[in-house]
């Protein structure tokens, strides 16, 4: 992955844009194992880029959730007292009880016919799940 695209894969502008339109400060960012390489870069960018918005926020990085990736860690985000949990990557998109929830989801790139059926699929097999 590029790493000058990660900005926009991940959503950071407007992630940082809700964080602090929220108020939140103390931010658990769940990532799925398939993710957890390119964690840490999220998180330092998301950071940053609150700072640059005059929001300050500490960012914390979950992974080997309680449950599973597609459920968002509650009981992982409440040991570090996050106001916020950020779920990267596929979501269950479950009811949460305790703790506010923003999802970003995987973007991917259509070029072509193909490109749309994989991606079309894709959505299907996660609405049906």
């Amino acid at each position: 992955m590029i790493l000058e695209s990660l900005n926009d894969e991940y959503d950071v502008d407007r992630t940082a844009q809700f964080l602090a339109s929220s108020g939140y400060s103390v931010i658990a960012a769940q990532f799925p194992d398939s993710l957890l390489s390119v964690a840490p870069e999220i998180a330092c960018r998301l950071q940053s880029k609150c700072r640059d918005i005059g929001h300050n926020v500490e960012v914390y990085v979950l992974a080997d959730t309680t449950y599973n990736s597609l459920s968002v860690d509650e009981v992982a985000s409440s040991h570090i007292h996050a106001q916020c949990i950020v779920h990267y990557g596929r979501a269950s998109l479950s009811a949460v009880s305790r703790t506010p929830a923003y999802h970003v989801f995987s973007k991917c790139r259509i070029k072509n016919d193909r490109d749309l059926d994989v991606a079309l699929d894709e959505v299907c097999l996660l609405y049906t799940s």
